[in-house]
Formats: C-alpha cells, sequence, structure tokens
C-alpha cells in the first residue's frame, strides 16, 4: 500500500473536493481520483462516495479516517527518530583517558554513563596521546574531552580556556597529597605547607602529555616559587609511579590513597598539605558547533551542577 496515497487521502477528506485537494498536493484530479480508488480495491470497501457531482464520506471511509491519521503521525514520528539514529549511527566521541581513578575520574564516568542513558547513539572510544599536549590534541580534532587538573580561581580558569577557544566546565575539586619514601625528610614535618616544596624534586612524566604538571607549575608559582621538576621517561603508568629515587616526591589527588597499586609499594606514605588542591575540569575541544554529537555533550554537561 502507497503511504502517499494515504495522505492523499486524509487531504481530500479536509478539503473535500477533488479540484482543492488535487491543487494542494500539487497533482491533477484524474492522479489524485485514480490514487483513491487504487485505495479503495486494496482495502476491499469505498471510502469516497460520488452522486451527482457530489462527493461525501462513506461509513467506513470515515471510520477508516479516524484510525489512519493517528498512524501516519506515529509513522512521521517514527521516521524522524530513525533519522535521527541513522545520522548519528557512526557518531563517536574520542576520550582522553583520565590519568588516576580519582574521584573526578569517577565523576566523570557518571556524568558520562547519565548522557550515554539519553543519547543511545553516541558512542565513547577513549584513547592516549603521546608526544602532543592536550590542548594540540584538542585543538586538532584528534581528541574530543580531556580531564584537566588546574590550581587556581575557577573563574579565571573557565576564561583562559575560553580565550584558547576550548570549552571547559568545572568538575570538582581535589585535595592533593604529598606521596613519598617513608624516610623523606619532610615526614619530621608537623604541618606540610606549599612552601616546603620549593627546594624539593616533584616527579613528573617526561612526555609532552603530563596530567599534573600543568597544575603542579601553577601550585607552586602561584605560592611565589618554581618547581624542581625530576622528569621520567616512563611510557606506562605503572613504571612511572614505581620510579620515583628517595628524594623526590609524588603531588597527586587523595583518592589514589586507597589504591592498591599504591598501597603495594610499603615504603612510601601519604602525607596532607595545608591548603593544596587542584581543580578538575572537563574540556570539550573547539569543534562542538560543528560536531552535534560533541554539541549535545556540551550542553548536556552545562546544565548539570558538577562542582
Amino acid at each position: 500500500m502507497n503511504m502517499e496515497h494515504l495522505y492523499e487521502y486524509v487531504v481530500f477528506t479536509q478539503r473535500m473536493s477533488f479540484s482543492r485537494a488535487s491543487a494542494e498536493l500539487h497533482m491533477t484530479q484524474s492522479s489524485l481520483s485514480k490514487h483513491i480508488h487504487q485505495l479503495e480495491t486494496e482495502l476491499g470497501f469505498p471510502l469516497v462516495s460520488r452522486y451527482n457531482n457530489k462527493v461525501s464520506i462513506t461509513t467506513a471511509g470515515g471510520h477508516f479516517l479516524n484510525g489512519l491519521v493517528p498512524l501516519l503521525e506515529s509513522f512521521e514520528s517514527l521516521k524522524e527518530e530513525c533519522l535521527s539514529l541513522h545520522e548519528h549511527s557512526q557518531s563517536e566521541l574520542r576520550i582522553l583517558e583520565p590519568p588516576y581513578s580519582d574521584q573526578a575520574s569517577f565523576a566523570l564516568f557518571g556524568l558520562l554513563v547519565d548522557f550515554k542513558d539519553n543519547n543511545p547513539y553516541i558512542g565513547f572510544k577513549y584513547a592516549r596521546i603521546h608526544g602532543r599536549s592536550t590542548q594540540e590534541a584538542l585543538l586538532s580534532g584528534k581528541i574530543d574531552l580531556v580531564l584537566e587538573y588546574r590550581y587556581g580561581n575557577v573563574e579565571e580558569i573557565l576564561d583562559d580556556y575560553k580565550k584558547r577557544n576550548l570549552t571547559a566546565v568545572h568538575l570538582l575539586r581535589v585535595p592533593v597529597l604529598l606521596w613519598c619514601d617513608h624516610q623523606h625528610a619532610l615526614i619530621k614535618s608537623e604541618n606540610i605547607h606549599i612552601g616546603d616544596l620549593r627546594t624539593v624534586p616533584i616527579m613528573t612524566a617526561s612526555d609532552i602529555y603530563s596530567p599534573m604538571r600543568g597544575a603542579i607549575f601553577e601550585l607552586c608559582e602561584k605560592n611565589g616559587f618554581k618547581p624542581l621538576l625530576n622528569y621520567d621517561s616512563s611510557t606506562l603508568k605503572v613504571e612511572y609511579l614505581f620510579a620515583s629515587p628517595p628524594e623526590s616526591v609524588y603531588l597527586l589527588p587523595d583518592g589514589l590513597q586507597s589504591d592498591s597499586r599504591m598501597l603495594s609499594r610499603t615504603n612510601m606514605v601519604f602525607l596532607p598539605i595545608e591548603e593544596a588542591f587542584f581543580e578538575s575540569f572537563v574540556v570539550l575541544g573547539p569543534h562542538c558547533e560543528q560536531d552535534g554529537s560533541l554539541g549535545r555533550l556540551r550542553d548536556f554537561l552545562e546544565t548539570r551542577d558538577c562542582g
């Protein structure tokens, strides 16, 4: 059964005139009359009564019309949904694998699960980058989303991202802990302050992508000194976390103090640092307007009270 013939029948019943209906449908009267006759043949009952140049809807035709209209409306709605699914069926957002299993990454995963529930046709692919910064990866489109750690005023950081043509959403504040050898000199301090790190080597990965390096620089420089960094060339996270010489320390999210891998290093201890914390941000690439899926994610995140 031709769907167009069904629509033509509905238009005819609204005009009750072959001339007016055919004009609205941009077709000849004879074609419209032929199509309705074909419908009647397929259905096995008359839809229209023609008598003395007058037309009317038959009882069966009226009953058929009452059931047909909502069916056609449902069909149009279903078609739109299917077209949307088809357009987005290959849509996949590339997410930089979060560097740590901490409260910020768990919060991000929770948001992505909620987004996926409402946008089942958009997939996620977790990726890693080597030899380029997160900003380069975002601006080039190699990565669509990253979780970043920063130090400072949230509004000022958001403005900084905006100036770099990136969209950022504040996620939450992450307390920072010192992770060091159990015989490190800082253990003797009753309270450790950020200034105590002035002459202490701080571990960082030598790869251009180091998730904490930027935040460490901001933390130290905004407290009046430049960090003394100990660059490690390990390419695997587990190697990096097991590479520190005794005099060096790590600055890590406090959520890692319950990580089994960290606890396996019995010679290392976590220590609190007074007033030390990083702000975590979900950062999106600059292609939100061109990429409908990325734009949807941006709109979703901006309506959530992440912090």
